[in-house]
């Protein structure tokens, strides 16, 4: 089955992984929850789906300042 590049990547599947495990801790934090919880896992839904959207983007450009920034923003939601 062909893959993108940025597919083949370690650090790639890994944050497939992290949206996975994410997605099933919002759910899990939605059922058990009698506070909102909407906001602290909407926000956890964008930054994690952000790692892997950047990770994808930068590997895409040719130019090394621009595959940076985009590395550079993963990193930054990473933290968040």
């Amino acid at each position: 089955m062909a893959q993108f590049d940025h597919e083949k990547l370690d650090v790639y599947q890994l944050e497939v992984e992290f949206v996975a495990w994410a997605t099933d801790l919002m759910v899990e934090v939605k059922k058990a929850s009698s506070v909102s919880v909407r906001e602290p896992c909407g926000h956890l839904d964008r930054a994690s789906l952000s790692i892997m959207f950047n990770t994808a983007e930068g590997n895409g450009k040719r130019q090394m300042r621009g595959r940076a920034k985009f590395f550079d923003d993963a990193r930054g939601s990473a933290t968040e």
